[in-house]
């Protein structure tokens, strides 16, 4: 995951969301910042895009989107995939914490065990030690 445990938001170039749709570098639906690219195509000459930094390769989401479409639907579509991106962030640090207490618990239990150990020792000690001094009156 990049940015690590970080939600600082940045907006992408070019994004023209409304005001009221939050303010957030774009993302992919494989969580790597998306690519603005110049189309060199005919029929979009010059034309700005946003495109999955991944598109080249064999494991890629296929996310596009045309820079200067500022419809309300892609602006709600990036806000659902903040919100997974940050969910997904979440469970992360959920699971971590989750195992960071399992660990803890276990050193507790071993610390636990010492104590009482060193407690029923220091009896059996005195216990001697009286019965010692018994012995020899």
């Amino acid at each position: 995951m990049k940015g690590k445990g970080q939600f600082a938001e940045k907006r992408g170039a070019g994004s023209k969301c409304s005001s009221s749709s939050i303010s957030r570098r774009q993302v992919c639906r494989c969580g790597d910042e998306v690519k603005l690219l110049k189309s060199n195509s005919s029929r979009n000459p010059g034309r700005m895009f946003w495109r999955c930094p991944n598109w080249d390769k064999e494991l890629t989401c296929n996310y596009f989107r045309w820079a200067d479409d500022d419809s309300e639907q892609n602006c709600r579509f990036d806000e659902l995939q903040h919100y997974e991106q940050v969910i997904d962030e979440m469970k992360l640090k959920i699971a971590k914490l989750q195992r960071k207490l399992a660990s803890e618990r276990t050193k507790m239990k071993a610390t636990i065990c010492f104590v009482v150990m060193s407690v029923i020792m220091s009896l059996l000690v005195c216990i001697l030690a009286v019965l010692n001094c018994q012995g020899m009156r």
